[in-house]
């Protein structure tokens, strides 16, 4: 829950959101989601009306794709792969989860290469693991996708020539 948390409140409070930490009187699961939900209206995430169902099936969502990471068994890719890596890597208090299920987020290619029998091209992008898909970072990452896209494009025509 402390996970989910984290990320629910992480484009409002960026690092700070992994240091939250909830009152020692919240002991129970409603009052877990009473506490997110208070936060997450608080932080401007959820609207005033949100209801505690409303987190309970955000948190529903995050759980069921944990539990699809968890079971997911990646198949070899045959073709090129472009890897747009945030050269900050994993923002304070996240690394924690992907310890928890063995990504392999701390090498140079985030484990792409035991699956990538094609040429694997790892392009640096600047911030972290979260900030590279918010502003300023995600001009810098959509020029590198455009870039990535067009070099693919190019590639085909030649390889249909």
């Amino acid at each position: 829950m402390r996970w989910f948390f984290m990320e629910l409140l992480w484009y409002a409070r960026g690092e700070n959101a992994a240091t939250f930490e909830f009152a020692d009187d919240v002991q129970s699961g409603d009052e877990l989601f009473a506490a997110m939900l208070r936060e997450a209206i608080e932080a401007g995430i959820l609207s005033a009306e949100s209801s505690q169902q409303s987190i309970r099936r955000l948190y529903d969502i995050f759980h069921a794709n944990y539990l699809a990471t968890l079971a997911y068994q990646p198949a070899t890719l045959t073709s090129d792969v472009t890897l747009l890596r945030a050269s900050e890597g994993l923002p304070p208090g996240v690394d924690f989860a992907h310890e928890m299920i063995g990504t392999m987020f701390d090498s140079e290619s985030n484990g792409w290469d035991t699956y990538v029998t094609g040429t694997l091209d790892v392009r640096a992008v600047p911030g972290d693991h979260l900030r590279m898909m918010v502003d300023p970072f995600v001009e810098r990452l959509t020029a590198e996708l455009a870039h990535a896209v067009a070099a693919s494009e190019l590639t085909t025509q030649t390889a249909g020539r």
